[in-house]
C-alpha cells in the first residue's frame, strides 16, 4: 500500500500510497496523481508535465475528472487544448476549446454550438444544434 522507489543510475523515483497519492519523476518528466485507481494514469486528479526531447515537443496536461482537462504543447508553436465537463477527453466532452497554434481554432458547447476556423485557407465554420458533425445540424454551417 505504501512504496518508495529509486533507481539512481537511471533517475528515476516514485512515490505513492494507494489509492490516494502517487508520484513519479524521471530526468525527462513528472506525474502527480490523487486517488487513483489500478494504474495511475485512472485518477480522479493528474498532473503531467514531459520536457521536450529532440524534435519532440513539451507536453503539460492537467485533469480533474470529470470536470477539467488541460493539454497544452509548446513545440514550434503553442497547441493547446480545454475540455469541461468530459467522459473522455478530446471525444466525450460538454465545453472544448482548441488552438493548434496555426490558425486553426476550434470551439464547441454540446450540442449547442460550434465553431471551427482555419486561417491558413481562411473560412470559418459555424453550428447551431449540431449532432455528431459540423455538417449535421438543425442549422446549415455558416461560412
Amino acid at each position: 500500500l505504501i512504496q518508495s522507489y529509486h533507481d539512481h543510475g537511471q533517475g528515476r523515483r516514485s512515490h505513492f500510497v494507494f489509492p490516494v497519492y502517487h508520484r513519479a519523476t524521471t530526468p525527462t518528466s513528472r506525474a502527480t496523481c490523487i486517488m487513483w485507481f489500478l494504474h495511475p494514469i485512472v485518477s480522479l486528479f493528474r498532473s503531467f508535465h514531459k520536457d521536450a526531447q529532440g524534435d519532440l515537443p513539451s507536453k503539460d496536461t492537467l485533469w480533474l475528472f470529470p470536470v477539467f482537462w488541460r493539454s497544452q504543447e509548446n513545440g514550434g508553436a503553442l497547441n493547446y487544448e480545454l475540455c469541461i465537463l468530459w467522459l473522455v477527453p478530446r471525444i466525450l466532452t460538454m465545453y472544448k476549446y482548441y488552438d493548434s497554434g496555426r490558425g486553426h481554432v476550434r470551439h464547441f458547447l454540446f450540442p449547442v454550438y460550434r465553431h471551427e476556423r482555419h486561417a491558413e485557407t481562411n473560412t470559418s465554420v459555424v453550428s447551431i444544434l449540431w449532432v455528431a458533425h459540423a455538417y449535421a445540424s438543425l442549422i446549415c454551417p455558416l461560412k
